[in-house]
């Protein structure tokens, strides 16, 4: 299996650092050039299916994408939704960062009110990778999703720990892409890690 990540466009609340998790905000100008431009670097490329969360930026960018390949099937999915910051929700991260602190919770395991932990949010990601590497083995996969459900899965998938370093190493800028090969025994190599080359042009 070949498998696409896209993290979505940027939108306003990305660029005042508003916790976004399940509000449904929309890209700004800059989302949608960024989406642009990821959607031409992609053009040439082989795709046999899509998925991509449910949430508009998500769509959006997917669907910019998916333009220059009208016959790749697409299915918008719940699962591939961002963290649930519950009451955080519109807040800034600093005082979700604050609330972590206060809680004497480890980050990963701290789950806000109304919301979900990191821990959650792998899990649901784990469960669609391996229930994607089940069902297409042999086929070419884009997903289009968020930042923390991508670092979440790809984590999870190299068997790396929740540690704020590592956490930082798994970043993945707005349309910033991963592309991984996955074998038939599961076992991965990473044919590009956040590439967002496609920017710089």
């Amino acid at each position: 299996m070949k498998l696409i990540i896209v993290r979505h466009g940027e939108t306003d609340w990305n660029s005042l650092e508003l916790c976004q998790g399940h509000a449904n905000i929309p890209l700004n100008g800059a989302g949608l050039r960024q989406a642009e431009q990821v959607a031409q670097r992609f053009t040439s490329e082989t795709i046999d299916l899509a998925f991509a969360s449910d949430l508009e930026r998500a769509v959006q960018t997917a669907q910019l994408i998916l333009a220059r390949h009208p016959n790749v099937p697409v299915e918008y999915t719940r699962q591939l939704r961002e963290r649930d910051y519950g009451v955080y929700e519109g807040k800034t991260y600093s005082e979700f960062r604050r609330g972590i602190v206060e809680s004497g919770i480890p980050s990963h395991l701290f789950q806000p009110e109304r919301g979900e932990s990191l821990v959650n949010v792998q899990r649901r990601a784990l469960s669609f990778y391996d229930n994607l590497f089940l069902q297409y083995p042999s086929k070419t996969i884009m997903v289009v999703a968020h930042g923390g459900v991508i670092q979440s899965l790809l984590l999870g998938i190299d068997n790396e720990s929740f540690d704020e370093e590592t956490r930082k190493r798994y970043r993945h800028d707005n349309t910033g892409y991963s592309i991984l090969t996955v074998g038939l025994s599961g076992e991965h190599d990473y044919e590009v890690f956040n590439c967002a080359n496609h920017l710089k042009k």
